[in-house]
């Protein structure tokens, strides 16, 4: 399972050609989620740019397929650890 964060996610909708080379088989295998914080920050986004209702809509529907998480201490600890270095 994957939790796709705002960036990335944004990138994905965006069709950039590597993150969505990337991302594309997790979302369609059904191994890509996304949380509440990250819609929300992605809705920010896109209500500054033309076309934010299309686009949050686009959005809405990708949620709907990937579904959303509920975060919790231990997916956010999990998280966290992705980024240590040994």
């Amino acid at each position: 399972m994957y939790l796709l964060d705002t960036g990335v996610l944004t990138a994905y909708l965006q069709q950039r050609p590597a993150i969505k080379a990337l991302v594309e088989p997790w979302v369609l295998q059904g191994e890509a989620k996304t949380s509440f914080l990250v819609y929300g920050e992605i809705v920010e986004y896109f209500r500054s740019l033309p076309n934010s209702a299309q686009r949050i809509t686009q959005l809405q529907t990708l949620v709907g397929v990937m579904g959303l998480l509920n975060l919790t201490f231990g997916i956010e600890e999990r998280y966290a650890d992705t980024f240590l270095v040994p």
